[in-house]
């Protein structure tokens, strides 16, 4: 299943790491991200660089680390450290429905999908010979049929 992060508040050192490894992140406008590491004379733990490399590219990353200044929530977004920004007020009826989004999903879509993104390949021929066997695993899924005759019907499709 995908691991879905809400975040409240402000999210530095570890916390990155353990914020940014969910699949999908959600931040309030309250949201806050600030490395912390060289406050006091450490390097990143927890994946912290590892995840917001990722979400943000190394020139984000290196300034975010180095500098120790604060991300708030729009610009977060913009950078990727967010996927998406709401208000406060609105967070927890933002990560319910996301939730019932995620949870109506076909299983195996969702976990190949996961293990595309988070595991691609060396090059773009390693990559499709990745997609080929999972969308092979996929195919023959009772999700995979009700989600083609549905498509094929013209109507939603009933995931079990």
């Amino acid at each position: 299943m995908p691991i879905v992060a809400a975040i409240q508040g402000p999210v530095a050192g570890g916390g990155l790491g353990l914020a940014l490894c969910a699949d999908i992140v959600i931040g309030s406008d309250k949201a806050m991200f600030r490395a912390g590491y060289p406050a006091i004379g450490v390097s990143p733990d927890l994946g912290s660089s590892y995840h917001v490399l990722r979400r943000t590219g190394p020139t984000f990353a290196m300034a975010l680390f180095m500098t120790n200044r604060k991300v708030e929530a729009i610009e977060a977004l913009t950078a990727g450290l967010l996927n998406e920004a709401v208000p406060a007020a609105a967070l927890d009826a933002r990560i319910a429905q996301l939730a019932a989004t995620l949870e109506a999903m076909p299983r195996a879509s969702l976990a190949a999908i996961k293990r595309l993104i988070s595991a691609p390949g060396q090059t773009l021929p390693d990559h499709m010979a990745k997609e080929a066997a999972e969308i092979i695993s996929c195919a023959g899924t009772a999700d995979a049929i009700e989600g083609i005759t549905a498509f094929s019907e013209n109507r939603p499709a009933r995931f079990g």
